[in-house]
């Protein structure tokens, strides 16, 4: 590669082998291509690894292999040392078992700098874009990942996102002020996309492509898969989360993640958004009754009312 690359392609890996060929093949056909991959493998026992190495082996100018073949530590580790890692103007998270189609690093690349203009070149910005679902052949479960579980794209206040994450790590790109900002991802964090998400809102914007770019494949072993939303599986959820005190936990790792935040970037955050999330983040020093009127009173709220109703009912 004659100059440096425009984008870093971040692409964390474990036990891939089935899907790994064809993403790689996604990535060698986007229309930008301008780009270095970072790949880390977090210790696969099958061949991921040796896809990887023959990939760098035909791509020696633009592909990077890390991690040690016996460490494992996890998809959030995994893709917070590539993080680390990341030199580029603009970074791109990618999943192992993903399809990207071709023009994704394009519309995205586009999008995050056509909000840089209307900014100052110091503010942290994210872009995500639509998906479509296939299944673990690539045929279409759906053609929008979005109105299949009813997320809005819109819905990136911090108010939103530190309760409930809008963002799929496989669509999102960033820029270096957010890469800065975001790095090294806390222990705290839920996940890294969710993190930079919450991070881009308290320090700059977050925008989103309509079209999809990646074809999202559901095969089995998805470490978090895709599925209809509809309000039978909502209360399904939730009752298992009850059962299980899953929701609740899932609530208590949110408000550690925004404690995560005020540590990190309080005195960069809006004075709005700072007591904002510290009076999200405090909720557990406060009796149960307060907590209650704390929710109701914030308008905590997340994508359904029945979500919104076990949320306020475990918070």
């Amino acid at each position: 590669m004659t100059e440096p690359p425009t984008i870093d392609i971040l692409l964390a890996t474990y036990q891939g082998e089935p899907w790994l060929e064809q993403q790689l093949q996604s990535i060698q056909a986007q229309t930008h291509q301008n780009w270095r991959l970072l790949a880390r493998d977090d210790g696969s026992a099958d061949g991921t690894r040796e896809i990887l190495e023959r990939f760098v082996q035909c791509e020696p100018e633009r592909a990077v292999l890390f991690g040690s073949p016996t460490t494992t530590q996890g998809a959030k580790r995994n893709f917070g040392d590539l993080l680390e890692a990341s030199t580029a103007p603009y970074t791109a998270f990618c999943d192992q078992d993903d399809f990207w189609l071709p023009n994704k690093l394009e519309l995205t690349l586009s999008k995050i700098r056509a909000a840089e203009r209307t900014r100052t070149a110091a503010t942290p910005i994210l872009a995500h874009t639509d998906l479509t679902v296939v299944d673990g052949l690539g045929r279409e479960l759906a053609g929008s990942f979005w109105s299949y579980q009813a997320i809005d794209p819109n819905a990136t206040s911090l108010r939103r996102l530190l309760v409930q994450n809008v963002v799929t790590g496989c669509t999102t790109m960033i820029n270096e002020p957010l890469r800065n900002l975001s790095r090294p991802v806390p222990d705290a964090a839920i996940m890294h996309d969710w993190w930079c998400a919450i991070v881009a809102a308290a320090t700059g914007d977050l925008v989103h492509v309509e079209a999809a770019t990646v074809q999202y494949r559901q095969h089995g072993a998805n470490a978090l898969g895709a599925q209809a939303w509809g309000r039978r599986r909502v209360v399904e959820q939730a009752v298992r989360g009850i059962r299980t005190s899953a929701l609740r936990e899932r609530i208590i790792s949110s408000q550690e993640q925004a404690n995560a935040l005020l540590h990190r970037l309080g005195a960069n955050m809006r004075s709005e958004d700072k007591q904002y999330t510290q009076r999200y983040a405090g909720l557990p020093t406060q009796r149960w009754h307060n907590r209650k009127w704390t929710a109701l009173r914030e308008g905590y709220r997340k994508r359904s009312w029945i979500e919104t109703a076990a949320l306020l009912l475990w918070i």
